[in-house]
C-alpha cells in the first residue's frame, strides 16, 4: 500500500509504506524483490511484459524500474512511440494509421511468439492494454479467435482476464454503469485442465467469485501459484484457492472509502443545501493549495474557483451513524473541470471534513493540462495552462 488511508468513521486507518506519491515515485521499484515476475523468474520461468503505452510503473513522473523485469519486454518498442528523447514522430502513423492495425495487434503478436519460443519452458507473461471502450465490441471476433486457437496452448496454464479500474473519466464515468465499473472492473480466471475436474477446488473459486475481493488477493493468489516462500513475500490479501477470511469488508481489505462498492446507496440532497457550497469551496480551496506548492506546476498552472451557480450534486450516503457522509460533485472554473470528492460532517458542531486524499475529475483534461502532463505532474487533472489564456 502506498499511502495512508487516514482514520475516519469508516476505517480504522492503515500506514502506507510511503509518506506521500511523490516519495514513493522517488524509489526505485526493482529495490523491492516482491514484484511478482521477479518470483517466476527465482522459480524458473521464461518471464515477459508487453503494454501498449509505457506508463504501467512510470505513470504520472514514477522513477519506476531502473533495469530490465523481464526476459522479454516491449518497452523500448512503446518509447519509439511515446518518450522523448526516443520518440519518433513517425511511428504511430507508419504503425496503425497507414496499416489499419489496432494497437493491441502489437501485443497480441508479441504474446502469440512468447508462448511459440518456448513450447517446452515454464512461462509467466503480462499484457496491458489501455483506454478507448468504443472499440471493445469491433475486437470482440479477434479475441474469440485468439483463445479458440489457443486453447492447447493454456490449457496448463492460469489465466486471468482482468481490468485494473474502468474508465476514469469521461462521459460514461458519469453514468451509474460507469461509476460502478470504475471500482469493479471484470476479472475472469481460467484454470489448468486437470484442476478443473477437482470439484471441492472449483467449488472454492465459484464461492470466491462472490466475494469482495482486491488486487492484494490477486497477488497472493500468484504467489501461491509460484515459490511462496523464497523470498518470504509481503501478503496483504488472501489467496483466492482457499476459503477466504471474514468480514470482508472495505475497512478489513484496506479499501479507501472513496473507491468501496460496498457504500449503502445514495440519495439525492437538494440543490440549495448549504453543506454543498461550503464543503466543494474546501475542496477547491485544497486544489488550490496543492497547485501552488508543487515546484512542477505552481508557476504554469491557473488558480481554480468554483463555479457557485453551477450544478453541485450533494448525494448522501445515509447510516445510522451521527457524523453524514456525503459525496460531493463541482465543477471549477477556468477549465469547467467536474469533479468529485468525500466529505463527513458532523450536524452537532457542523464541522465538515474532507476524505478524500485526491479529487478525481470526470470530463477529459488532456489539452487544457498539457504543459502539466508535460513535465509529469500528478496533479495534471487539476491544471488549466496558464499558456492558454
Amino acid at each position: 500500500m502506498l499511502q495512508d488511508i487516514p482514520k475516519s468513521p469508516f476505517s480504522r486507518g492503515y500506514y502506507g509504506e510511503h509518506s506521500s506519491l511523490e516519495e514513493a515515485c522517488k524509489t526505485p521499484l526493482n529495490e523491492s524483490d516482491q514484484f511478482i515476475a521477479f518470483r517466476f523468474q527465482d522459480d524458473g520461468y521464461i518471464t515477459m511484459m508487453s503494454e501498449d503505452r509505457y506508463t504501467l510503473f512510470h505513470y504520472p513522473n514514477c522513477h519506476g524500474f531502473n533495469k530490465t523485469i523481464v526476459d522479454h519486454y516491449t518497452r523500448p518498442f512503446q518509447l519509439l512511440f511515446e518518450d522523448p528523447p526516443y520518440k519518433s514522430e513517425n511511428m504511430d502513423e507508419i504503425v496503425h494509421k497507414n496499416s489499419c492495425r489496432e494497437s493491441y495487434y502489437d501485443l497480441m503478436e508479441y504474446l502469440k511468439d512468447f508462448i511459440k519460443a518456448y513450447p517446452d519452458k515454464l512461462k509467466f507473461s503480462i499484457s496491458w492494454a489501455h483506454n478507448r471502450q468504443n472499440a471493445l465490441s469491433s475486437s470482440d471476433d479477434y479475441f474469440y479467435h485468439f483463445f479458440k486457437n489457443s486453447i492447447k496452448d493454456f490449457e496448463n496454464s492460469f489465466l486471468f482476464i482482468m481490468g485494473d479500474h474502468g474508465l476514469r473519466y469521461g462521459k460514461m464515468r458519469e453514468t451509474s454503469i460507469g461509476e460502478a465499473e470504475d471500482n469493479n472492473p471484470a476479472l475472469f480466471l481460467s484454470v489448468p485442465k486437470p484442476l478443473r475436474n477437482d470439484l471441492i477446488f472449483m467449488q472454492q473459486l465459484k464461492t470466491n467469485s462472490k466475494e469482495l475481493i482486491t488486487h492484494y488477493d490477486i497477488y497472493a493468489t500468484l504467489v501461491e501459484i509460484t515459490n511462496f516462500f523464497i523470498p518470504k513475500p509481503i501478503i496483504h490479501g488472501s489467496s483466492l484457492f482457499h476459503s477466504l477470511p471474514t468480514p470482508r469488508t472495505c475497512d478489513s481489505l484496506r479499501i479507501p472509502f472513496e473507491y468501496c462498492i460496498c457504500r449503502s446507496k445514495k440519495t439525492l440532497v437538494k440543490n440549495d443545501n448549504e453543506i454543498g457550497i461550503k464543503a466543494a469551496k474546501m475542496m477547491v480551496e485544497k486544489m488550490n493549495f496543492e497547485l501552488a506548492n508543487s515546484q512542477k506546476v505552481a508557476k504554469i498552472c491557473s488558480q481554480l474557483s468554483l463555479i457557485e451557480n453551477g450544478e453541485i450534486i450533494v448525494e448522501d450516503y445515509g447510516g445510522e451513524q451521527s457524523e453524514r457522509v456525503y459525496k460531493i460533485t463541482f465543477s471549477t472554473t477556468p477549465g469547467n473541470g467536474k469533479f468529485w470528492g468525500i466529505v463527513t460532517y458532523d450536524p452537532s458542531n457542523q464541522k465538515i471534513q474532507i476524505l478524500s486524499q485526491k479529487f478525481t475529475r470526470l470530463n477529459k483534461y488532456e489539452f487544457q493540462a498539457r504543459c502539466a502532463k508535460n513535465v509529469k505532474s500528478d496533479l495534471a487533472s487539476y491544471c488549466y495552462c496558464n499558456s492558454w489564456f
